[in-house]
């Protein structure tokens, strides 16, 4: 048993070591920056949602010595962290499918890359049982390999397109699924028939009626009927005068 168990974990190694480096870029929002001391601020960046469930740890560098450009260039969404991963998805107690392969990571100020150090990695549950720690240690002794050409523009093509599209909060929030429509019965015809037919009765005239029914859950066993009227401003046609005798003296006569 032994042999066979060991034997499955050199698989899952090697089948790693043929993965290559991925990288995703996150908002400054993900980001929980300290105050400056040394030169260097810590932070954490605590990610959570579909797909991934982990902390990055570490320090970052003031930009010139400047205790407040990365906190303000959090605020003002200048500032974007991109995680380097080797592939490695893991099954989380909840069932559902996480990256756990992360292991460096780099923090960027208006697309200027700033210098960190000390950077850890810890899985978050539901993604951090035994099988996603295991995979995890595989996934960084992998990618720790490659960590001295990581971010000397070996990969610049890769980073620029994710650090085009950061990952936002609001993207990993599990989709809400849409209330099925309620459908509702039709109005009864009989009932709408007789609403139409007492304004007809009550307007005693030739009207052209047009109506329409939709249903209030509210009403229950109630019935509103609302009336637009239009075409006041039409005078009616008046039938012709008949000729009277004055009219018909101021004719003149014609003698032949």
């Amino acid at each position: 048993m032994k042999k066979i168990i060991a034997l499955l974990c050199a698989c899952a190694l090697s089948s790693f070591a043929q993965k290559n480096t991925e990288f995703q870029a996150f908002a400054g929002e993900f980001l929980k920056i300290g105050d400056m001391k040394g030169g260097y601020h810590s932070f954490s960046m605590p990610v959570k949602g579909e797909g991934w469930a982990f902390q990055a740890e570490g320090q970052v560098q003031a930009p010139a010595g400047d205790p407040y450009v990365l906190l303000d260039g959090v605020i003002d969404g200048l500032v974007y962290a991109v995680i380097a991963y080797v592939p490695a998805v893991a099954a989380g107690t909840d069932a559902k499918d996480y990256q756990v392969g992360m292991f460096d990571m780099m923090i960027y100020l208006e697309d200027e890359a700033v210098k960190v150090r000390d950077v850890k990695f810890k899985l978050l549950p539901p993604a951090n049982d035994e099988w996603a720690l295991d995979m995890a240690r595989d996934a960084a002794e992998i990618g720790n390999a490659s960590k001295a050409t990581l971010w000397n523009g070996s990969h610049d093509v890769e980073i620029t397109r994710t650090a085009a599209v950061p990952l936002t909060k609001k993207d990993l929030q599990p989709a809400k699924p849409k209330p099925a429509a309620r459908k509702l019965p039709p109005p009864p015809a009989q009932e709408v028939e007789e609403a139409a037919e007492v304004i007809r009765t009550a307007a005693n005239t030739d009207i052209n009626t047009i109506f329409g029914a939709v249903i209030n859950e509210n009403l229950n066993d109630e019935v509103i009927v609302t009336v637009i009227a239009t075409g006041f401003d039409k005078a009616p046609k008046k039938a012709p005068e008949p000729p009277t005798l004055a009219s018909l003296s101021a004719v003149p006569c014609v003698k032949t």
